[in-house]
């Protein structure tokens, strides 16, 4: 069964929950240091074997409550953190193609050395 984790967060606008200088669309907009520091220590103490679920509730005044808003900062904190992902497992793919790079030049110098000692 997998793990819900419920993290609540106060703000005034939603632009709060983005980088202030970034203007983008909020779907695509980078995340606050504060919210995502928020959400690294409510993962930070957990036992990860299998990922979590992760459920915002983002509390905003009345007058500004917006659904669609919220469904485009929730969709955006997710892209913010998806593209880590691929970015990280793109980073392990290349490290892992480094170091078969290097063991097969490496085993190509060994055998090159081993035949010109021999003759």
């Amino acid at each position: 069964m997998k793990e819900i984790i419920t993290v609540p967060i106060q703000l005034e606008s939603y632009d709060a929950i983005f980088n202030e200088i970034d203007c983008r669309p909020l779907n695509i907009r980078t995340v606050n240091e504060n919210i995502d520091a928020l959400l690294k220590e409510a993962l930070f103490n957990r036992d990860l074997k299998q990922i979590p679920e992760l459920n915002l509730h983002i509390f905003l005044p009345h007058s500004i409550k917006d659904c669609a808003k919220e469904n485009l900062s929730v969709e955006g904190i997710q892209n913010y953190y998806q593209s880590f992902s691929n970015y990280e497992n793109q980073i392990r793919r290349l490290s892992i193609l480094r170091l078969i790079y290097y063991v097969l030049t490496a085993l190509i110098f060994f055998i090159v050395n081993y035949y010109l000692q021999i003759y």
